[in-house]
């Protein structure tokens, strides 16, 4: 498993969280199973709470089609369990979530723009006129500045940056279509990397080419 920047967790880490999860999500199903069909888990009063609809990669920005109302006996419901829809819609999951999990407050970060960018790092927003054709979200791209005048020269701006969003606005979400040959591009990078951009778009062109991660 890897973190947004495809750098490695440790495989203790990734073996315990997929075994939570698991663990989690079928107790879950079961004790939504009981719930509707009026069985007496000694839990209390069946309320509705939102779930995940399918499998999440971290970082998605929820929308309606991926999310659903399950039925639990509040005994049941985990602490900070969403009780609706509207109240997950627009929220970022700050880690990966397994079809049919509960979304609560500590699975998912504030709506917004800050809520899905990791600690440490910021979401910057580049225009590029060299984008690969299928540029998705998600993937992750080497950013190069030709600079021109007498000695044109191509220097690397950034070296391994996560594609947020592509597109023309803010509705090209995580999970949207691809770039155009031309795009506004949004990148999660280090304030280093955020700082050499800058300075990049003041004098030069930028180009995106497309890394594959590590192990593929």
């Amino acid at each position: 498993m890897l973190n947004p920047l495809g750098r490695r967790l440790p495989r203790a880490t990734v073996v315990s969280s997929l075994v939570a999860a698991v663990l989690g999500t079928g107790a879950f199903v079961i004790v939504e199973a009981e719930a509707r069909r009026g069985g007496d888990s000694g839990g209390g009063t069946p309320i509705a709470i939102a779930a995940a609809a399918r499998d999440l990669e971290a970082l998605t920005t929820l929308t309606l089609d991926d999310l659903v109302i399950r039925t639990v006996p509040s005994g049941f419901a985990p602490p900070g369990a969403l009780t609706t829809l509207d109240a997950a819609v627009g929220r970022t999951t700050v880690g990966p979530v397994t079809s049919g999990e509960p979304l609560t407050d500590t699975r998912l970060g504030p709506a917004g723009v800050s809520g899905s960018v990791p600690q440490g790092m910021v979401a910057v927003d580049v225009p590029a006129a060299g984008v690969p054709p299928g540029l998705q979200p998600g993937d992750h791209v080497t950013v190069f500045a030709t600079y021109g005048g007498a000695r044109p020269y191509t220097s690397t701006a950034v070296d391994d940056a996560l594609v947020r969003r592509v597109g023309q606005s803010q509705a090209s979400a995580l999970g949207a279509g691809p770039a155009p040959a031309s795009a506004r591009i949004e990148l999660l990078v280090w304030p280093d990397e955020a700082r050499a951009l800058a300075g990049a778009q003041l004098g030069g062109a930028l180009t995106i080419a497309v890394l594959a991660l590590p192990g593929s």
